[in-house]
């Protein structure tokens, strides 16, 4: 028995004649088909699952970067949301939708200030549980410290250093030159 192959022209398909029990099946009730399929295959999909391994990658004066990993996304395209709020004032400050991954950049916070972050996924099946996070913008004073820390490092204060260390070695091959010629005259006198 020849099966025969489906005829396409890029928009329909055609069932060969031998599958007319698939084309009694569709025809004869196309709502309890169409039904029943669309059953099946939302019993595959369901809501995302929360992104997880959450990091906060960036810190600044006025800005956080976090970064989180996807988690299971029930079979249909989801989007990621980070709610950013203020825990001092307790009020959301900001929040971001992303559609490709779970990174989010938020910027325009205020300095020293400790933000409470509440990330989820959402597809048309639904929303994720909530991973919430803590993180602090940085303080004046952390840059103030960051800043002078680099000073240690000024490339001027190493050729500081380097000059005053070669002042005291040659101050020291001095005082043991002059120590030797002083003891070497000593040994002369006593010899005499």
């Amino acid at each position: 028995m020849r099966t025969e192959p489906a005829q396409c022209d890029g928009h329909h398909c055609l069932l060969p004649s031998k599958s007319s029990a698939i084309k009694d099946l569709i025809f004869s009730n196309p709502t309890s088909y169409l039904s029943d399929l669309r059953d099946a295959i939302s019993r595959y999909m369901s809501a995302p699952e929360s992104p997880h391994d959450c990091l906060v990658i960036n810190q600044t004066l006025q800005s956080l970067t976090i970064e989180c990993q996807p988690g299971y996304n029930g079979s249909l395209p989801q989007i990621f949301h980070m709610e950013i709020y203020n825990s001092i004032v307790e009020h959301m400050a900001d929040n971001l939708t992303r559609l490709d991954k779970p990174r989010f950049h938020v910027t325009d916070l205020s300095p020293g200030t400790s933000y409470v972050l509440v990330i989820y996924a959402s597809n048309i099946k639904g929303r994720s549980n909530s991973v919430a996070l803590v993180a602090s913008t940085l303080s004046t004073a952390e840059r103030r410290t960051a800043q002078d820390d680099k000073l240690l490092f000024n490339p001027l204060i190493g050729v500081l250093i380097g000059v005053v260390s070669l002042f005291v070695i040659i101050g020291i091959v001095i005082v043991v030159i002059v120590f030797k010629s002083h003891i070497s005259k000593g040994d002369t006198r006593k010899g005499i």
